[in-house]
């Protein structure tokens, strides 16, 4: 249950977003100011919160009302604590006039040359995606700029069995992304898609826990203008907060955390299978099959298969490294 100062425009059946402000104990912001809300004006991320910003969040199912105490179809996955100024809104609702869109879906389709994403489920609840192709190979069509499929402020959702590849420029900044899961999505299920050619075919950032990716075949992982750097096939952190998701049965070049842009805890990777290294698009820099960069805490790693036989890299076979 969740009390709130005022839920008198608050029905059963709303999702709202539930976040607050930095708990200065456990997350460490780096860059980040994507994908949350904060001390900037209202936009895609939300109300501004002038106190400051708020990485971790989550998506929340309001299935009872008695006053101003909400019930919650599932439990909060962190801790939300009234030192950091804990806040609601409206996400996605039960009806017309209101934010958000709920129970539709994309399927059977092939989409290509999206100037900022091919597709975005944006503020959205119950809604899927199947069977698509979303083609971003310039070499055939017209391409794709941004994220293939993108998952923010989203809620139950689905995607699976679609097939994304391919950019216009497949460079780091956020030009070549495959499965995106960020702005505190929670309780999604990405499934059986296949992710190729792309700077990160799945991405999270800032997710809002219980999400699960698994049984997704995710390749060929690169950054065209280096030509030696392999890059990170499933990244369960791209912006913080990413907490508490599941990465099941895929098989990845290779997973793991980065920090690039803040940290993330309580992630779970069990019985995927990680070589270490692209099938088609090999590197020699930077290979491995699992990374999980500084500040990242919590990570658990469970029956997975690493490294293909005899793999080497320059003459030098892989190492368990850890560094400070």
């Amino acid at each position: 249950s969740l009390a709130v100062a005022d839920a008198s425009a608050i029905q059963v059946g709303d999702v709202l977003q539930l976040d607050q402000l930095d708990d200065p104990s456990y997350v460490v912001i780096g860059d980040q100011i994507y994908g949350k809300r904060g001390p900037r004006p209202a936009d895609v991320n939300g109300p501004s919160s002038p106190g400051g910003y708020r990485s971790v969040g989550q998506q929340v199912e309001v299935v009872s009302k008695e006053g101003n105490v909400l019930g919650l179809a599932t439990a909060t996955h962190v801790a939300f604590d009234a030192r950091f100024s804990p806040q609601v809104f409206k996400t996605a609702t039960a009806r017309r006039g209101e934010p958000g869109t709920r129970s539709v879906g994309l399927e059977d389709v092939h989409v290509s040359g999206g100037q900022n994403n091919n597709i975005v489920l944006l503020n959205v609840a119950y809604a899927w995606v199947r069977n698509v192709e979303s083609d971003g190979d310039p070499g055939t069509g017209p391409g794709v700029s941004g994220t293939h499929i993108a998952l923010l402020h989203a809620y139950r959702c689905e995607i699976r069995e679609c097939y994304v590849h391919h950019a216009r420029r497949i460079v780091p900044g956020g030009g070549a992304y495959g499965i995106a899961i960020s702005s505190q999505s929670s309780e999604n299920l990405v499934e059986d898609n296949v992710a190729r050619y792309l700077n990160k075919p799945i991405v999270v950032a800032g997710s809002g826990g219980g999400n699960v990716v698994a049984y997704n075949y995710v390749d060929d992982a690169f950054i065209a203008t280096h030509p030696t750097w392999q890059e990170t096939a499933i990244d369960a952190n791209h912006g913080a907060f990413s907490h508490h998701d599941l990465f099941e049965g895929n098989w990845a070049t290779n997973i793991g955390s980065d920090s690039t842009h803040g940290n993330s805890g309580w992630h779970v990777f069990f019985r995927n299978y990680a070589p270490g290294m692209n099938s088609t698009v090999r590197r020699t820099a930077n290979v491995r099959a699992v990374g999980v960069d500084g500040f990242n805490r919590e990570h658990t790693f469970i029956a997975n298969v690493l490294l293909q036989p005899g793999l080497t890299v320059n003459d030098r076979a892989p190492v368990y490294e850890s560094t400070s």
